[in-house]
């Protein structure tokens, strides 16, 4: 959404949850993406804390792509860590968004440990995950490293 068009869900979604009918996480979820598409990321996490209830993987990995796409890869770290003390277990596209997060930052060692874990939860690496570590690789001129995953 266009930042007029995500103000103008954020204030429904405002006035539908002083209503009390904003209430089914799948319903944040979509506000999330939302904002994510917006590189609001900060309002991504605050509406992961309005959540009452259980908080699926997807709606975690909605808010670590919204930290991604707004260059926040310590928020979006947080998320993850976050996701694991609820006992959520992060997929492999909560990780191709970590990895990607890493990777406009430049941070291709933290890329290398993401990878590395998914690999740990016997989770599937994906044409997104690879690509998106060698970007990581790529960006701090570390292409060698890129060659070994």
């Amino acid at each position: 959404l266009s930042g007029a068009r995500y103000a103008h869900a954020e204030a429904t979604a405002d006035w539908l949850k002083g209503l009390g009918l904003l209430k089914n996480p799948r319903e944040f979820t979509a506000l999330i993406s939302s904002a994510g598409r917006s590189r609001r990321w900060r309002d991504a996490l605050a509406m992961l804390q309005q959540i009452d209830g259980s908080i699926s993987v997807i709606t975690y990995g909605a808010v670590i792509s919204a930290c991604e796409k707004g260059s926040a890869w310590p928020q979006a770290l947080h998320v993850l860590v976050e996701m694991r003390s609820s006992c959520v277990e992060p997929n492999t596209m909560c990780f191709n968004s970590l990895i990607s997060a890493f990777a406009k930052a430049a941070l291709w060692q933290h890329a290398s440990l993401a990878i590395a874990e998914l690999k740990h939860r016997h989770l599937e690496p994906s044409t997104v995950t690879f690509n998106a570590t060698a970007g990581a690789c790529a960006r701090a001129a570390r292409w060698e490293e890129s060659l070994a995953m």
